[in-house]
């Protein structure tokens, strides 16, 4: 996707004081596979309450809601069947590892962790398994998800848990967090050539000369670009 789009679009998003990836991990691994030494950032305020930590419900597509069950039950998963007004707590509290949730039925999806890295490194197997079964996996917001026919609805990290598991070296699987920050800058359009020297300084001085040229749209919270964001939007453009 970063060798298609021929520039590095949108920066990742860290955390000033530690820098840890807080959106934009798995972009970070594929630069360093590209062999780049250099990568945009917009450095946050973690601890800023403005900041928040959400999560991505699973839609699952493309089988009937009967035939989940036991695929997951083959993958050595337990399934409890829980009243719906449930979800929530069950997902807060760490009681369940996952909830598989429709318009009729309602399943604790079990598994063997009790680690929230666990936790997601299970659920990650939760979706290949679907995957291998024929279905297809989306991701959306938590109200959006749950009007959906099948959901896997998941536990949301703590921002707590997302600054241990990065400082010891841990990644979480894609789509784990979803953090919205108070506005998030787009279309940086750094040209990938730039990235491929070690050049900081001069990197970011080409960054702020070339921001400061562009015309910035501003953009209301709950707008669907690449994907769906929560925040204000800066978008840069020309």
């Amino acid at each position: 996707k970063i060798k298609m789009d021929g520039c590095w679009m949108h920066p990742i998003i860290v955390d000033n004081d530690t820098l840890v990836v807080l959106d934009g991990m798995h972009r970070v691994v594929a630069s360093k596979r590209l062999g780049y030494h250099l990568v945009p950032v917009c450095a946050v305020d973690y601890d800023n309450p403005h900041i928040s930590l959400g999560c991505w419900y699973r839609t699952i597509g493309g089988m009937d809601m009967e035939k989940i069950p036991s695929l997951l039950e083959e993958a050595g998963f337990t399934l409890e069947p829980c009243p719906r007004s449930r979800v929530g707590k069950l997902l807060a509290e760490r009681k369940a590892t996952a909830v598989l949730v429709s318009p009729a039925r309602c399943f604790a999806v079990h598994g063997s962790s009790s680690e929230i890295l666990g936790i997601y490194d299970e659920i990650w197997r939760i979706e290949q398994k679907l995957i291998a079964g024929g279905c297809f996996i989306g991701y959306e917001i938590e109200k959006k998800a749950l009007k959906g026919s099948a959901v896997l609805a998941v536990p949301s990290i703590r921002k707590e848990e997302v600054l241990q598991t990065a400082l010891s070296g841990n990644i979480f699987c894609p789509k784990a967090t979803r953090h919205a920050i108070p506005a998030r800058p787009l279309h940086i359009n750094v040209p990938l050539s730039l990235l491929s020297t070690d050049d900081l300084e001069g990197g970011n001085e080409w960054l702020v000369a070339s921001l400061a040229s562009k015309r910035v749209e501003h953009l209301p919270g709950g707008q669907m670009l690449d994907r769906f964001y929560e925040e204000e939007l800066y978008v840069f453009r020309g």
